[in-house]
């Protein structure tokens, strides 16, 4: 095996991660929202996407990585208005946060 298939398979093994958001879920199930690690390329998409804007980084990028459980995405372009204005953005941004914590491009490059 090559370096480079060690390095793939390393993440291909990553696992899907979630995170419970109880305040927008009902009273018995916090909603969970599943999201797969960063790669490179939605890293880059993102912060184009973002232009600079912290803010609209957070609806960002729940739009691009918020899963079901079934795989498929919670969100679409057509949910930034509501993300960004009808949402408590508190709670937006715990969630962005725990999806980026790990993944931070900027905490590896020292920004």
């Amino acid at each position: 095996m090559s370096v480079l298939d060690n390095m793939t398979a390393h993440f291909s093994a990553k696992e899907i991660n979630s995170i419970d958001v109880p305040e927008w879920g009902d009273d018995e199930n916090p909603l969970k929202i599943y999201y797969k690690p960063f790669t490179l390329a939605e890293q880059k998409k993102l912060y184009a996407m973002a232009k600079d804007d912290n803010i609209e980084m957070l609806a960002y990028t729940l739009i691009l990585k918020a899963l079901d459980s079934e795989g498929d995405k919670l969100f679409t372009m057509g949910d930034k208005f509501a993300l960004m204005n009808k949402v408590d953005p508190y709670i937006l941004a715990k969630v962005a946060g725990k999806i980026t914590e790990s993944d931070d491009i900027d905490d590896h490059l020292g920004n």
